[in-house]
């Protein structure tokens, strides 16, 4: 696990971002600690990260053009500091990336103190966020050929070369790539984090029919941003 003192024993784990006015205290084994996804959903959202970002904003695309994220369990994070910065948008997108997705309950979370991309909170599972990773201390991208989860067929489109050998891309949003029962093991272990009792966490740790509809006006107190502009990758 390329996680830096991340280790079972351990369980505090640092997420700044890039100007470190967000500070978020991750205290929990993560499910999936290298995922690249290269779905139109995340790639539009790194596309609408970089023009948010200032000269500290800390949004790029992985070496192979796709999205790195880490799998949390909602429960198991506490933001630290400045939860004032902390701002919301929506952006999916449907038909191969070409139209805003109206009925899209995802939700981005970014620091509009210099536009790092912190997290998303996945319509399919909201109760495990998946974090960008390029704040998070002692995290290293892995190379193509290593353990990495990949996830969605548009592989192949973005790089133009067949997957890594032994890695099956799929479809999100489950697919376990090469971690088979060990990430079926961290899921579990997930399970066992005692609730926070931090007001944040509690708003984003809620089931699907809960999460804000397409249209909601806020979350957590803050408004949602709806970009329908598509910054599609392709």
């Amino acid at each position: 696990m390329n996680f830096g003192n991340f280790d079972g024993r351990n369980l505090i784990q640092n997420w700044k971002c890039g100007c470190e006015m967000v500070c978020i205290e991750i205290r929990c084994d993560p499910v999936a600690d290298n995922i690249v996804c290269f779905c139109d959903d995340c790639n539009n959202r790194i596309r609408i990260g970089k023009t948010k970002a200032s000269k500290l904003g800390q949004n790029r695309f992985s070496r192979t053009g796709g999205v790195c994220m880490v799998s949390v369990p909602a429960k198991g994070i506490k933001v630290a500091q400045g939860k004032d910065y902390i701002n919301y948008f929506r952006a999916g997108v449907k038909n191969e990336g070409s139209e805003f997705d109206a009925a899209s309950r995802t939700i981005n979370a970014y620091a509009k103190c210099c536009g790092t991309l912190i997290l998303h909170i996945p319509e399919a599972h909201p109760r495990t966020i998946q974090l960008q990773p390029w704040g998070l201390d002692g995290w290293i991208e892995e190379d193509e050929n290593s353990d990495q989860m990949y996830f969605d067929t548009y592989y192949t489109k973005i790089t133009r070369k067949e997957p890594p050998h032994g890695v099956l891309i799929g479809k999100g949003p489950v697919q376990w790539g090469n971690h088979g029962k060990d990430t079926i093991l961290k899921v579990l272990k997930s399970m066992l984090v005692p609730p926070t009792l931090d007001p944040w966490n509690k708003a984003i740790e809620i089931e699907f029919d809960m999460l804000p509809p397409p249209e909601a006006y806020a979350l957590c107190g803050k408004r949602i941003e709806y970009i329908e502009n598509p910054h599609y990758l392709y």
